[in-house]
């Protein structure tokens, strides 16, 4: 009889604390992305959200993976991977942590080289892909999406779409699509706010012109008062 793993995390983020602000993002987009209700309904089978996702908070000194990470890594069904110059690089005790994570993670499944999404971190176009990849990555030969290359919103919604198993057009032109809505409710709230206030200026405009004339009226009959006593 086959067993079917139940993974706690639906993925794990391994990543050189160099790196963190873009892990922490990453994660924040996962955590928070909701399959549109149209791919719902196409694929019944498949998971609306993409919760909870593993990001480990603390730097490696030691000489092994410590037990808290090891279980993380376990219990994850994809293992995404922020390849750059400081995570390829080997440490003082001449080791990359992201590669021994990578290393772990295949052990522990065969299948698991599958559902490894390694995302390319270069700081330009001037950076060797080559220099960003862990050992293990060339090793097992995975194409990684390049942040320069696609754009980080293009990036993430092919990580959604990886570890869906859907087809990445499909995920990014929904992902265009509720952008363009966004952008379009902001444009409305804001020409909203805009006109609002326009109206209360020319509100307070007709009330100050009003209270004018009320003015020039009093003085004119206090003038002609004045006249017609003299």
């Amino acid at each position: 009889m086959t067993t079917v793993r139940v993974y706690k995390f639906f993925a794990f983020i391994s990543y050189s604390h160099v790196d963190a602000c873009f892990a922490k993002e990453l994660q924040q987009f996962l955590e928070h992305y909701k399959l549109p209700s149209e791919l719902c309904r196409k694929y019944p089978d498949k998971p609306d959200n993409l919760r909870p996702i593993y990001r480990d908070h603390t730097d490696l000194v030691i000489d092994k993976l410590n037990d808290a990470i090891r279980s993380g890594l376990e219990v994850s069904k994809y293992l995404i991977v922020l390849c750059s110059e400081d995570s390829a690089k080997p440490n003082k005790e001449g080791k990359s942590w992201v590669n021994e994570e990578i290393k772990t993670f295949v052990s522990l499944d065969p299948e698991n080289e599958h559902r490894i999404i390694p995302i390319l971190l270069r700081k330009n176009d001037n950076v060797d892909p080559i220099s960003c990849m862990p050992s293990m990555i060339k090793k097992l030969d995975i194409l990684a999406v390049d942040v320069v290359e696609k754009g980080k919103e293009r990036v993430f919604s092919d990580v959604v779409a990886k570890m869906l198993g859907l087809e990445p057009d499909e995920i990014w032109k929904r992902w265009e699509r509720l952008q363009r809505q966004r952008t379009f409710i902001r444009r409305f709230v804001y020409l909203g706010g805009l006109y609002y206030y326009y109206c209360l200026v020319c509100l307070r405009g007709i009330f100050v012109f009003q209270k004018c004339i009320i003015i020039v009226i009093m003085w004119s009959v206090t003038i002609h008062r004045r006249d017609c006593t003299n």
